[in-house]
């Protein structure tokens, strides 16, 4: 795809992006305090799509700032997205005008939630690679997202990691009964994994030594 489509393509290809995600979470709300089950499952997908629009904005934010080849692979993968809330809100609506079958609620509500998984395991090797790319931009627009709970502030602290000199220096070497209560996480494509030690809301990363 030419530069001139590519920049053409990705403002409409994210709106599509966030109109879909409003849509989704709107006919969600629909069948939300049915039961506990239909609750949870309404909820994991407000998740999903909490985290996806957070790094869809940062996407968006930080476009300009990559190359041909990065951009060509995010706008397909962006469509795969579009392809998948579409085909997932198509189905919660047809059984939103059913009469409020559980059962059948249940399975729509479970596919959506294993279609949005399934595109964030797709999504997030592109978004790592992206973490990665030198950019004194992207680091400007990483500060911009000081909320703890936020994707990108998790990604800030990966992207620190990654510089050959860290701003934020911690222990190599951890104790056994700390480690097996800290919650650890994989990074894609990466030997480092990020960790959270019992009793603190913030992540950090570490090197994985064989």
């Amino acid at each position: 795809m030419e530069v001139v489509g590519l920049a053409l393509t990705i403002p409409t290809t994210i709106d599509l992006c966030f109109k879909y995600g409003k849509i989704l979470l709107d006919t969600c709300a629909v069948f939300k305090n049915a039961d506990a089950q239909v609750n949870e499952r309404v909820l994991r997908i407000q998740s999903y799509w909490k985290r996806t629009s957070v790094q869809l904005e940062f996407l968006q934010r930080v476009w300009k700032s990559l190359d041909n080849e990065h951009q060509e692979i995010q706008v397909q993968i962006l469509q795969v997205l579009n392809g998948k809330l579409n085909a997932v809100i198509s189905k919660l609506d047809r059984q939103a005008n059913k009469k409020w079958k559980y059962v059948l609620m249940k399975e729509s509500l479970d596919e959506a939630i294993d279609e949005l998984g399934t595109w964030q395991r797709m999504f997030d090797p592109s978004w790592f690679l992206m973490l990665k790319v030198s950019s004194p931009f992207i680091d400007q627009e990483l500060s911009k997202n000081p909320s703890p709970d936020s994707s990108v502030t998790l990604a800030n602290t990966l992207r620190d990691s990654l510089r050959l000199e860290p701003t934020r220096k911690i222990h190599v070497f951890l104790p056994d009964d700390e480690l097996k209560k800290a919650r650890i996480e994989e990074i894609s494509l990466a030997s480092a994994r990020l960790i959270q030690m019992a009793g603190s809301d913030k992540y950090q990363s570490f090197q994985v030594l064989i």
